[in-house]
């Protein structure tokens, strides 16, 4: 295959590894946000907060909506990995031991402990409700 394709499959990877990374965070700020914040933001008639509050509202569903993104996402960053890995032309043999020594500090990172960090640390300005007329989260 050519360059080119190795590029899109280096994006859609990169891609997969920022979806899991949202989920993973998005779990711990979920989590972290107050409730009463929460319930008052949709009291007043925030978008956003009605919508917080109604996934809080099944705890097991958000769990296991936020596992299956998760897992899928994680599965698909391997498996577009091992063909990357295999365009370097790593003996296949080794594959699996070089997607490992690969991965593990990546995701281990990227995608576990710096977004869970983050979101714990500012989950209702990562999570919680924000301005309609702007994407970027509110200074608490």
């Amino acid at each position: 295959m050519s360059d080119w394709n190795s590029w899109i499959v280096l994006l859609l990877a990169a891609a997969l590894l920022v979806a899991t990374a949202v989920f993973e965070g998005s779990e711990t700020g979920l989590y972290s946000l107050s409730r009463l914040r929460v319930e008052s933001d949709a009291r007043s008639g925030r978008g956003r907060g009605k919508l917080i509050r109604r996934l809080l509202g099944d705890e097991s569903a958000l769990l296991a909506t936020i596992l299956i993104g998760t897992n899928l996402a994680m599965e698909s960053l391997s498996r577009l990995s091992g063909i990357l890995v295999g365009r370097l032309g790593v003996p296949e043999a080794w594959r699996e031991v070089a997607l490992t020594v690969l991965l593990t500090p990546l995701v281990f990172f990227f995608a576990e402990l710096l977004p869970k960090d983050l979101f714990r640390r500012r989950p209702h300005a990562l999570v919680g409700p924000r301005r309609p007329s702007s994407p970027w989260p509110r200074a608490s």
